[in-house]
């Protein structure tokens, strides 16, 4: 469950990211320059898109800062660097974190860190 949650963490937010800048823009285009109320999901769904996207974001920076903080494949003199990107620029850094140190097949993911 832990590997679902940091792998959707780490992705989701991207992918949320092009499609609401996508649908803000087809909008604007279909809306000659004003995206209000024509939108082509229900306003109401996207803010609770967005809603939970925060929260996910929150929780996967969350998860992915203790596990920087305690991954001893993480070099002692970069971890405070990994902290300080991690929280500063999540929805990037988290995938190329993910990238490094959980994919299967990294040479950096030899042992599990978290149980």
């Amino acid at each position: 469950m832990r590997r679902a949650f940091m792998l959707f963490g780490a992705f989701w937010p991207p992918i949320y990211m092009v499609f609401f800048i996508a649908l803000i823009v087809e909008a604007t285009i279909r809306g000659g320059g004003d995206p209000d109320n024509d939108l082509l999901i229900p306003f109401g769904v996207l803010i609770g898109l967005h809603l939970a996207t925060m929260l996910l974001m929150l929780g996967a920076a969350v998860a992915y800062v203790l596990h920087a903080w305690r991954n001893p494949r993480v070099p002692q003199d970069q971890r405070v660097l990994w902290l300080v990107v991690i929280l500063l620029g999540a929805p990037i850094a988290i995938p190329i974190y993910w990238w490094i140190y959980l994919r299967p097949g990294s040479e950096n993911r030899r042992t599990p860190v978290l149980g």
